[in-house]
């Protein structure tokens, strides 16, 4: 994978990410509990996902595309 599409993936990724963070917020201000840590385990399975099967194989090839929050000290 060329450091370009590494670099449009990452981006893609991580807006999805954001996308389903914000999808977690929705149903947690607008559901029951239960039904709200349903969805969060499942959207938390996905993050999760997409972080150590997509974007981690990614940064461990080219670190510079580790966004700030992401960094290790």
């Amino acid at each position: 994978m060329t450091f370009e599409t590494a670099q449009s993936i990452s981006r893609l990724m991580l807006d999805i990410s954001g996308r389903l963070d914000a999808s977690a917020r929705m149903v947690m201000e607008t559901s029951e509990t239960e039904e709200f840590v349903k969805y969060r385990t499942v959207i938390g399975n996905l993050m999760g996902q997409i972080y150590f099967d997509v974007l981690k194989p990614i940064y461990d090839k080219y670190p510079a595309l580790i966004p700030d929050g992401l960094k290790q000290p």
